[in-house]
């Protein structure tokens, strides 16, 4: 398997014909997923250039993916006292979410989310 690595990630419109909503005359009327969206943009190979955009579906999946990962990792079906997905959610997730997350009600466990900060540099 050959990875390719992210060169940059911008924010732009998607006129993707797979977005758009067009009316009977083929004229665009709207948008199916959103007018903007976030593009991947992946290192060159050979002169290539290659973009991921990403979609609410894909980004979704990644993120359960991962989450599910971190139990396996964490063995949390035999270590439940072990923050598993959670580790991943307080460490890189939370930390975009914080003020969102604080102005409607929710705070995690000060103890929960120190230790996901101190894995989340590999140090325990």
């Amino acid at each position: 398997m050959k990875y390719l690595k992210v060169k940059r990630i911008e924010m732009g419109l998607d006129n993707r014909d797979s977005n758009l909503l067009k009316d009977g005359e083929g004229k665009t009327i709207g948008y199916k997923q959103s007018k903007c969206t976030c593009r991947v943009i992946l290192e060159e190979k050979n002169g290539e250039e290659f973009v991921w955009v990403a979609e609410n579906k894909s980004v979704s999946e990644i993120i359960k993916q991962i989450a599910e990962n971190e139990d396996k990792k964490y063995d949390i079906k035999n270590k439940p006292w072990l923050l598993g997905r959670n580790m991943f959610f307080l460490s890189y997730l939370y930390e975009v979410y914080e003020k969102y997350l604080k102005q409607n009600g929710f705070k995690p466990n000060e103890k929960d989310l120190e230790k996901a900060r101190r894995f989340k540099n590999g140090k325990n």
